[in-house]
């Protein structure tokens, strides 16, 4: 994360904001990061409501997650 100092709002703001633009960027003061500066689009993702994360009974697996399975299983087996 690039870090920009407090003055920079108003000495740089065109390269603070071109920053924000493709990741979140640090605004410090005192040498300390204390605010970050993001794009509407990457905070709506942070705040999204909503869990990402999927479960599934072996029964139904995704043909890909089953082959990890396999995989890891089997690699657990050959070690023991």
């Amino acid at each position: 994360m690039k870090h920009f100092p407090s003055s920079a709002i108003t000495r740089d703001s065109g390269e603070l904001l071109h920053s924000a633009d493709t990741a979140p960027v640090a605004i410090t003061r005192y040498s300390r990061p204390r605010y970050v500066l993001m794009t509407m689009e990457h905070y709506e993702r942070l705040v999204a409501p909503g869990d990402t994360r999927r479960s599934f009974a072996v029964k139904d697996m995704p043909d890909d997650m089953a082959a990890l399975l396999e995989k890891g299983l089997g690699d657990y087996l050959d070690e023991a």
